[in-house]
């Protein structure tokens, strides 16, 4: 259920009213999801989603309790408010527990248009339709194909005791598509997520699904190595995101972080990077929107991250900030990598020799301290010689630290917006990157 943010208000003004605590934070998100799947060329399941939920946040003094509901009658609501109440009375003090902020001044947010908002699930049919005419071709014969499309709508709105409002309301499409051989040997996979409707083409993301799946048919075999790799979007935004999301002060001036700098303190300031690396974080960017504000209703501004090789910035919570006399500075709501106006295409046409890297999957933290992660390659893996994707290689395990990768940054093409395994829900705008020394630690049968 999606309220406006009139209606947003008013509830929660209504609520605050009814408080008996020292200070109240509230939340409330509605959602409304469609979904297609489709397996082995044939639909699968549909379905629409629609849910509203509210959460309490009650303190007396810096005695904190939370509080969830989905029944939002007037009896279920001061219901849920008691009960919040009661276990914060009971609840161990919180030391790092901060009053409630102020009224805050957000970013005019771009996550919503209409045309994107009122899409339908026979809309949505209509754009998988046309998936199925490239299906048709004689070249895409013996090959089964998976798709996965969501459409939603959501809003958040966040209010206190203290006089802060937020309210934001998003709408986009994700479509992911996997072509796979009938041997079961060849496998190609693409995706996209667009907040309007002129993002997404099906038919250009099954091509490449297809022609991924038909290459790979038939590997070599390739050792295990460092190796020089092109990475393609989607797996650039996995690796960059998860070290985005790890890029804590706190951590850092504990000792705890690869962003720690020894004998104390965080490495803001230093070259960290090669120097053509810039990430920045803008929610106002229509290609990629991101939140305007954080779930402490910390506002979400245009902040680099690294810019030209240099660390610019790291995430301060409120506590932290306070601590260390410095602003609060929100995770990062997108992620903007810098890149070149090269195509895919184009770099490859430069290469000499290098793995291609379609996606990464399954990727797990190794080690927090120099931030290595461990995942697999899969749904097309292949080798590039003299220019050319000369044939498909099997899949890899490999261990490696995307701050070692973005040391090791040779080239870059342009920007796209991506979707990872891993970073699928954070609006990703993201080159293919040309980076040595990547280390591949093992094989892997996955297709």
């Amino acid at each position: 259920m999606i309220l406006s943010e009139s209606q947003s208000k008013d509830l929660l003004g209504s609520i605050l009213s009814l408080s008996k605590a020292d200070s109240l934070f509230v939340e409330i998100r509605g959602t409304e999801a469609t979904h297609i799947r489709i397996s082995k060329n044939c639909l699968n399941t549909d379905g629409t989603e629609k849910s509203l939920k509210l959460t309490l946040n009650s303190a007396f003094g810096n005695k904190t309790a939370s509080y969830t509901l989905n029944q939002l009658g007037q009896k279920e609501i001061e219901q849920g408010l008691r009960h919040c109440e009661m276990l914060a009375k009971v609840a161990p003090p919180d030391p790092e527990f901060l009053p409630p902020l102020g009224p805050q001044t957000y970013l005019q947010s771009c996550s919503y248009s209409e045309v994107m908002g009122n899409l339908s699930l026979e809309d949505l049919g209509r754009i998988l339709s046309r998936t199925f005419d490239v299906l048709s071709q004689e070249k895409s014969s013996r090959i089964d194909i998976s798709c996965y499309a969501k459409w939603q709508k959501y809003f958040t709105a966040i209010a206190n005791s203290n006089g802060l409002f937020g309210y934001q309301k998003v709408a986009n499409l994700q479509l992911t598509l996997t072509a796979r051989t009938d041997d079961g040997q060849g496998s190609g996979w693409a995706g996209a997520i667009g907040f309007q409707l002129s993002d997404i083409h099906p038919e250009q993301l099954l091509e490449s699904a297809l022609n991924k799946a038909i290459l790979s048919r038939e590997k070599a075999t390739l050792s295990p190595a460092p190796y020089t790799v092109l990475l393609e979007p989607s797996a650039v935004a996995d690796l960059v995101g998860l070290m985005l999301f790890s890029m804590d002060a706190r951590a850092a001036d504990e000792g705890r972080s690869v962003f720690s700098k020894p004998g104390g303190g965080n490495r803001i300031g230093e070259l960290l990077f090669s120097q053509n690396v810039t990430l920045i974080s803008n929610p106002s960017d229509p290609r990629v929107p991101g939140a305007i504000f954080s779930s402490e209703g910390v506002p979400c501004f245009n902040t680099p991250w690294v810019q030209n090789g240099v660390l610019t910035n790291l995430i301060y919570s409120r506590f932290w900030a306070k601590k260390k006399n410095k602003q609060p500075l929100a995770e990062p709501s997108n992620i903007i990598m810098w890149g070149s106006s090269a195509s895919l295409e184009e770099m490859i046409r430069d290469i000499d020799k290098a793995v291609l890297i379609t996606r990464l999957w399954y990727i797990r933290e190794a080690d927090p301290q120099s931030l290595i992660f461990t995942g697999l390659t899969r749904d097309g893996t292949f080798l590039i010689e003299k220019g050319k994707i000369s044939k498909a290689v099997n899949n890899f395990r490999f261990n490696q630290s995307p701050v070692k990768m973005l040391q090791n940054v040779i080239a870059m093409g342009k920007p796209l917006s991506a979707v990872g395994s891993e970073i699928d829900e954070i609006p990703a705008l993201v080159p293919p990157l040309l980076v040595k020394d990547f280390n591949f630690s093992s094989l892997s049968e996955a297709v």
